[in-house]
């Protein structure tokens, strides 16, 4: 594939449609106007049945973004009628078109034993389709349904050619916009279930956006300890706040402001959230909030700019109420290592135990 023959307005939609679905419904549109195509759908086929993508919402109200070129009344009747008996269905069920193909070539009208699905295309003006895998995973895969005038046509060939120069950017995009929405919904899903131990925490991006929060998240904004930033809403941290991990000094440089929260931490720990990218770019981050009411231990008579900064990082944890090998799995050292560096610590403070910072 040259890259100089790529469509550089479709590169765009793709690119915008693996962050935001909507827009699946956009480069639908554009490949209509600058191919023959006049129809297009993404569906989702077994072995016995094709589905629309979204079905669920065309059951209710037969409309989907990912149906360009149909009246509603086409669609209604081909859920109702005809998507069980789609003889192209039944086609790529035995040739598996991974790449672009035309699918009179393979199961020509002329020769169905049953008619109405063909039948149902000439009403709409419609004899022949274009059609290629965007994605395959066992007991499915979804197919782009790109549909001409007609068969044995020029147009056919035309479109064909274009399909053969974008098919692998557009299962690409597609693979990882539904990777994406898997990402959307498992990071929620985790975010809830800390949110449900009384955990905050958020998903940022690689810039510092906050891409996801949890409820437990918002109640520590308006304790004033994060916010959201700038009109991009980047996260910003309060003052005192330290964060940890083991890839914690890749997390983005975030703004700080000036309120102060008693013994705060933050644990850093990458999220993949885009296969495209893997490699090319950093990745998003979760980062869970440890908060405590103890008193400020700024107050505390210690000498603490007698510690290094791993010391400090270990001492900060503790005194947030983590036990040693807690705090050791936060600065990302092992077990051994932080009651090494706790007994430095208590050795330069002269503390006994980790009482001593908490009573």
């Amino acid at each position: 594939m040259k890259m100089a023959q790529l469509d550089a307005q479709l590169v765009r939609l793709a690119f915008q449609a693996v962050r935001f679905p909507d827009k699946w419904q956009k480069l639908l549109q554009h490949i209509m106007a600058v191919t023959p195509a006049k129809a297009a759908i993404i569906t989702l086929r077994d072995r016995k049945t094709c589905q629309i993508v979204n079905d669920d919402a065309l059951e209710r109200e037969y409309h989907s973004p990912l149906i360009q070129g149909f009246p509603l009344e086409a669609v209604t009747y081909y859920l109702e009628e005809l998507r069980t008996i789609d003889p192209w269905a039944e086609a790529q069920i035995a040739h598996h078109p991974h790449r672009p193909t035309i699918m009179s070539r393979i199961c020509h009208p002329a020769k169905a034993k049953d008619r109405r699905f063909f039948d149902w295309l000439e009403t709409g003006g419609l004899r022949d389709t274009v059609a290629f895998e965007l994605d395959r995973v066992p007991g499915h895969w979804t197919a782009m349904n790109l549909f001409i005038e007609n068969y044995d046509s020029d147009e056919g060939v035309a479109l064909l050619e274009y399909c053969n120069i974008h098919f692998e950017l557009l299962s690409d995009a597609w693979r990882s916009s539904q990777y994406v929405i898997r990402c959307q919904q498992t990071g929620q899903a985790a975010l809830n279930s800390l949110s449900d131990n009384a955990v905050p925490a958020c998903i940022i991006t690689h810039t510092g956006e906050v891409f996801l929060a949890n409820e437990a998240f918002e109640a520590l904004k308006e304790r004033g300890a994060v916010r959201r930033s700038g009109p991009l809403a980047r996260l910003s941290l309060c003052q005192n706040m330290s964060i940890y991990g083991t890839r914690a000094s890749e997390v983005p440089d975030l703004p700080r402001h000036d309120s102060i929260e008693p013994a705060i931490s933050a644990h850093a720990s990458p999220f993949e959230i885009d296969p495209m990218y893997r490699g090319k770019k950093d990745c998003y981050w979760l980062l869970r909030f440890q908060t405590s009411t103890l008193p400020n231990r700024e107050t505390v008579a210690y000498d603490l700019d007698r510690l290094t900064p791993q010391e400090r990082q270990l001492f900060d944890a503790i005194s947030a109420g983590n036990s040693v090998q807690e705090a050791g799995k936060l600065i990302g050292i092992q077990r051994s290592r932080a009651f090494d560096v706790w007994n430095q610590v208590k050795v330069k403070l002269g503390i006994r135990n980790a009482h001593d910072l908490r009573g």
